[in-house]
């Protein structure tokens, strides 16, 4: 267990230093946008810790739910939903 422990806190830490990074340029852009990336990745790495390939699909309109900011899939199958939102 302590690998996988180590991989979740290697992915964890990546993407922190990812926000920190985007949100330390002095460049414009939507503070929203800004996260997108970010949590694709942290959530592909988790799952592959666990040995599942998460595929984060962006605007992926979802009957009942509207259009979330991800459609999360496993194994093709969508799983989960997220929105993101920032409040700097």
């Amino acid at each position: 267990m302590p690998v996988v422990a180590d991989q979740k806190q290697r992915a964890l830490h990546g993407y922190a230093d990812s926000l920190r990074l985007k949100f330390s340029t002095d460049i414009a852009g939507g503070a929203e946008d800004q996260l997108k990336a970010p949590v694709e990745r942290l959530l592909r790495a988790i799952g592959g810790v666990f040995g599942l390939a998460v595929v984060a699909k962006s605007e992926s309109p979802v009957e009942g739910l509207g259009r979330p900011d991800f459609g999360v899939a496993v194994g093709n199958l969508l799983t989960g939903t997220s929105n993101l939102s920032s409040r700097v």
